[in-house]
């Protein structure tokens, strides 16, 4: 049975899409151009010899999961803004901004022109906003079923 994730694994899941996707595509150049850095021809074996056949099914397992990743990706950022338009509006600008954007706390206070601990007490309490409209999805979900 898989569990219910937590409101911010559910607005994380586009930003972490977009990191695992940024990662394949630059171990696939690794294994293209072996001069970039390569861990293989380097001395940091990652468990891959430099076999062809080895080589091969590496590229072709990164290959699959980059054109998974692509047609997941927007998927989810339409989901997380599905269900961003159901809160207020200024605290859905400040998640979208957080969890699409994927802008910093840093970030995030120069864009509110605010201190970035006045900007982390804005998320906190637009994230708690948040918890009330995904418990009662999470409920009404549950319901329907």
């Amino acid at each position: 049975m898989q569990g219910i994730m937590t409101l911010e694994e559910f607005l994380q899941q586009y930003q972490d899409a977009l990191i695992d996707l940024e990662e394949c595509k630059e171990r696939l150049k690794e294994l293209d151009y072996p001069q970039r850095g390569n861990r293989i021809v380097t001395g940091a074996h990652s468990g891959i010899s430099n076999q062809p056949e080895e080589h091969a099914i590496v590229r072709d397992q990164l290959e699959r999961k980059i054109k998974a990743l692509e047609s997941v990706i927007p998927h989810r950022k339409k989901q997380i803004g599905k269900f961003l338009d159901r809160m207020k509006p200024r605290q859905a600008r400040i998640l979208r901004k957080k969890y699409i954007e994927g802008l910093n706390s840093l970030e995030l206070a120069a864009w509110m022109h605010v201190q970035p601990k006045s900007a982390n007490a804005t998320i906190k309490f637009a994230l708690e906003e948040a918890r009330i409209k995904y418990k009662e999805i999470i409920l009404n979900h549950k319901d329907s079923k």
